[in-house]
């Protein structure tokens, strides 16, 4: 199925003003997507860029050259704006957008940005980043080892149908991103949207903000739509967080993730689940010294005041009193306007210091202090036409020099069939043959059934390694844990929770007992989380097929031949994480070894160990 969702998100643009020194490259005009590579040489090791198409050229040279850039250092010498009157706000409307459209630094699993990227405090605007090899932003994928800093991105828009979008990179694979701003318009009608990065898997993302609009089909976060085995710190939003199914005032999604030092003054918007601070937990989690005041709404499913799902531990965590009536975490705290003005900087640690409305982080304190919203603007994304429509009624701003927007979440979808029949989506429901919500053991099944409309719909899981549903709704248990089934009436995309438990029989540790006269011999097989380390098949077992699997991709990529675990993006990204067992953001024979190593340990009953050599 190509897309499953066909939706209309209302959002709001914050946009800000950066107290980065303003230096504009001389004589500078429109871009005419030109790329200049006569700045480089494979001698130096440091270049420095002023223009537009000198940018472009580092993305001509990663995307079509195949210069990763490892080892490299690219630093910018002044501000680059592609556009004199850049108005993000019109583009997405689909009003005067540039003729030349910006490809993305780096192309997913191909060939990845691997360098070093400082702006140096400068500010890049007018970027039009529309999809590309399934990706959207100024850097499409940044590798293992590089690092994104000290960069601000303005007045932009970034859109993708069905994939990635982030304002500094869609795709952060093992890098480090710091002291980065976003307050691009982001969009992602079918997929994952983050204001600073679309993904971030294995990455660490450091005093960063997001002042911009995120839209994700599937689902948004102000910092990152998606954060698997990654780190966010010392990170706040201000923009809204909007989404079909899942949004999260930091991440959308947390899996093994570890924030802390955060905090979101958005609206986050999801209409299966939102939290103030992350939404879905997909596998444990850690929140720590975190707030949020933004307001949190979920018209069909879970809004919670820090996180939307259980599964995170957290500690230190706030949510004020009037954002949200209840959390999934049993140890965050409900506080008040006077607690939030008042005691709670000191509650949340040295990480941050008291500002005018709210505490705000210690490195802001030289930059200017992020208010509650106060212009509306409706942001309207429609798949079919692949632009976003953008009406704005702005009031008064803050008294400090960011200006930042609010909006309330509309969510509404055109039919396709029909050009003037339209479809309420509370008219229609899912429901299950007698009413089965919760299945137990791997491999049973339930059929889900649409009431309220007669066309066919399509039907889409959103996490694979629980559930998996065919055309005919029927769904079918993978893993345990919770999932949302979609399904897709006239453009029109209603939800539906079901979990997975473990039967009785898979869940326990089974041990066979073979004895002779001298000796008694115990096989013990220990079921583990789908995709943990090692598991790169996905069965929630170590065995030689793993190993098998991570020889293969390593041959593969050794002959030039493009190598993947899954078919499936989501899949093969996790399976990659799984088969990276030395944690070096590469396959090899190394991470073989271990694999058979810790299947060896398995089938006598020890305990995994990764650390082994």
């Amino acid at each position: 199925m190509k897309g499953f969702i066909c939706i209309i998100i209302s959002v709001a643009i914050a946009i800000c003003t950066c107290n980065f020194s303003s230096v504009i490259a001389s004589g500078a005009e429109d871009w005419d997507g030109s790329a200049d590579i006569s700045w480089y040489n494979e001698t130096d090791s440091e270049f420095t860029l002023n223009t537009p198409c000198q940018l472009a050229g580092l993305s001509k040279l990663v995307n079509e050259e195949n210069d990763s850039f490892a080892n490299k250092t690219i630093y910018l010498g002044a501000d680059i704006e592609f556009y004199t009157n850049s108005d993000a706000a019109e583009w997405s409307k689909g009003k005067n957008i540039p003729k030349q459209i910006w490809q993305p630094i780096g192309i997913l699993y191909e060939t990845p940005f691997k360098g070093i990227f400082d702006g140096c405090g400068y500010t890049i605007s007018g970027v039009y980043s529309l999809e590309n090899e399934n990706i959207a932003g100024l850097f499409g994928c940044i590798g293992s080892n590089s690092e994104v800093k000290n960069l601000t991105l303005n007045n932009s828009y970034i859109y993708s149908m069905n994939k990635y979008s982030g304002g500094i990179c869609a795709y952060n694979h093992y890098a480090d991103i710091s002291n980065c701003h976003s307050s691009a318009i982001i969009c992602s009608d079918y997929y994952i949207a983050g204001g600073i990065a679309g993904v971030n898997l294995g990455g660490n993302i450091q005093s960063c903000a997001n002042t911009g609009s995120v839209a994700g089909g599937i689902g948004s976060g102000g910092i990152t739509g998606e954060c698997i085995f990654g780190v966010l710190s010392s990170c706040y939003n201000s923009g809204r967080a909007g989404s079909a199914t899942t949004a999260g005032g930091i991440s959308g999604y947390i899996n093994s993730c570890t924030i802390n030092n955060t905090y979101n003054i958005g609206e986050v918007s999801g209409m299966s689940i939102a939290g103030g601070i992350a939404g879905a937990v997909q596998e444990s989690s850690s929140i720590n010294n975190s707030y949020n005041i933004g307001k949190v709404i979920s018209e069909n499913g879970v809004s919670c005041g820090i996180v939307g799902e259980q599964g995170a531990v957290c500690s230190s965590c706030y949510y004020l009193n009037r954002t949200t009536d209840n959390d999934n975490s049993e140890s965050s705290e409900c506080i008040s306007d006077e607690t939030l003005k008042g005691e709670l900087a000191s509650m949340l640690g040295e990480a941050f210091v008291s500002g005018e409305n709210h505490p705000i982080l210690a490195w802001q304190k030289k930059t200017d202090n992020p208010d509650v919203t106060t212009t509306s603007t409706s942001v309207t994304t429609t798949s079919s036409a692949a632009t976003t429509t953008v009406s704005t009624n702005t009031s008064t701003t803050s008294k400090t020099s960011i200006s930042t927007l609010s909006t309330t979440a509309k969510t509404t979808a055109s039919s396709s069939n029909s050009s003037s029949a339209s479809t309420s989506a509370k008219a229609i429901k899912i429901w299950s043959v007698n009413n089965v919500t919760e299945l137990t053991g791997i491999g049973s099944t339930v059929q889900l059934l649409i009431d309220g409309n007669s066309s066919v719909p399509q039907w889409a899981t959103l996490d694979k390694n629980v559930a998996v549903v065919d055309e005919n709704g029927l769904v079918t248990a993978t893993g345990e844990g919770k999932v949302i089934i979609v399904a897709t009436v006239g453009g029109v995309a209603v939800t539906k929770e079901l979990t997975v438990k473990e039967s009785a029989v898979s869940s326990a540790t089974t041990t066979t007992v073979t004895t002779t006269t001298t000796t008694a011999t115990t096989t013990t097989t220990t079921m583990i989380s789908a995709y943990s380390l090692g598991d790169c098949d996905g069965n929630r077992k170590i065995d030689i097929a793993d190993a098998t699997q991570v020889l293969t991709y390593y041959a593969k990529n050794a002959a030039g031949i493009t190598a993947a675990f899954n078919k499936d993006d989501k899949l093969n990204m996790l399976a990659f994480y799984a088969a990276d067992t030395t944690r070096d953001g590469s396959i090899g024979i190394e991470d073989a070894t271990l694999i058979l190593r810790n299947y060896s340990r398995a089938a006598v009953g020890l305990t995994l160990d990764w650390n082994i050599k």
